[in-house]
């Protein structure tokens, strides 16, 4: 039986003001963990806001032409008060505190691809800094293929990690491990059969596939996405999605790992799993869902753009319902819920009735 929490959501953000959450595997608090950073969505700019979690207080910390692709992610160091966000092929960095004025540490030079007609061409949108604000990584989206670079935030050089073939996302640090860098081969679910690589220098250096989707009586392949590294230990969690979206279960919540030799540990079996986070201790993860939880159907059937909150017992697999949101087509009015640093409240995003808007919520995990 699934446990309710029942308590009423607090509001971080309204509909007027269009925050948003940053994307689940970046951090968006600062180090002392007293404040949130929300991005936020105005007709022709998009800006980042520190709200202090405790008296409200906002202050804007930078804002930006708004971007080709219409929204903007950054990343927090953990361990400084330091933000990297892409916007439109150049890399800034700013303070959470301060009045300092976002610097540019690097440019791509989009012209030679210039006439290839893809939105993610070039520099990606989502960056990941290391835990002292020393490094980001980013991927290059290239005409053949992705390139991952880490960027030196004093002195600007560029180093290469790795480059493969083929559409390369999700690059970020594994919080527990460094020497680890996660991300994903991009595309359908449906037909991409090795989604979840890791790499190390010495130990994966062109990279490794860290969860095997393949079922081994008919080659068919389990659809999986939205992978994060843990904090606790270098392994990661991922979602395979419902059956009517993968051709055969368990579905739910998987963890792998570079140890684990792609064979992944089920969690949780769900059929409605989307999205997933964990708390730094490890102890909890936080899910949102492709429709009721409790509706009929799977993956997107009679999902009536609902996405449900629910938190898991990692030990355990036990599911706790902790809030009801909504979806729209959107990527920042998707929920992406999150931990506080501390581990007892869930923040996560919620759709206007029109999806053209979205606010912050956020929930206790335990009252």
């Amino acid at each position: 039986m699934m446990e309710h929490l029942s308590t009423t959501p607090t509001l971080i953000s309204d509909w007027q003001q269009n925050r948003y959450l940053t994307y689940p595997h970046c951090n968006g608090f600062s180090r002392d963990g007293e404040s949130i950073l929300l991005g936020q969505l105005r007709a022709n700019c998009a800006g980042i806001y520190r709200r202090h979690l405790v008296s409200g207080d906002i202050q804007l910390l930078a804002e930006f032409d708004c971007p080709a692709i219409g929204w903007i992610a950054f990343d927090v160091a953990l361990a400084a008060d330091v933000v990297a966000v892409i916007v439109d092929q150049k890399l800034w960095i700013l303070d959470v505190y301060g009045s300092h004025q976002p610097r540019c540490i690097y440019e791509f030079d989009i012209a030679p691809l210039a006439t290839w007609d893809f939105l993610e061409k070039g520099l990606q949108p989502i960056p990941s800094i290391s835990k002292d604000g020393q490094k980001v990584i980013v991927g290059v989206t290239l005409e053949w293929g992705t390139r991952v670079l880490c960027i030196d935030v004093t002195t600007g050089s560029v180093e290469q990690y790795i480059e493969k073939p083929f559409w390369l996302t999700h690059a970020h640090f594994c919080p527990h491990q460094e020497s680890w860098i996660g991300f994903c081969h991009e595309g359908a679910a449906e037909s991409i059969h090795d989604r979840v690589w890791g790499w190390h220098e010495s130990l994966a250096p062109e990279g490794r596939v860290l969860f095997n989707q393949k079922a081994k009586q008919n080659g068919e392949s389990l659809c999986v996405g939205h992978e994060r590294w843990c904090f606790h230990e270098a392994t990661a969690l991922v979602v395979a999605y419902g059956r009517g979206i993968s051709p055969f279960g368990p579905c739910g919540l998987y963890r792998v790992g570079p140890d684990a030799k792609g064979q992944g540990e089920l969690i949780r079996e769900s059929d409605r799993y989307w999205h997933c986070n964990i708390s730094r201790d490890g102890r909890w993860a936080v899910v949102d869902t492709t429709g009721p939880y409790d509706a009929d159907g799977t993956g997107w059937d009679n999902s009536e753009k609902v996405s449900d909150v629910l938190a898991i017992d990692i030990d355990t697999g036990a599911e706790r319902w902790l809030a009801r949101s909504r979806r729209s087509r959107q990527q920042t009015s998707h929920p992406h819920p999150t931990f506080s640093p501390d581990g007892s409240t869930v923040f996560y995003n919620q759709a206007s009735d029109c999806g053209r808007y979205c606010r912050v919520l956020s929930v206790p995990l335990k009252l």
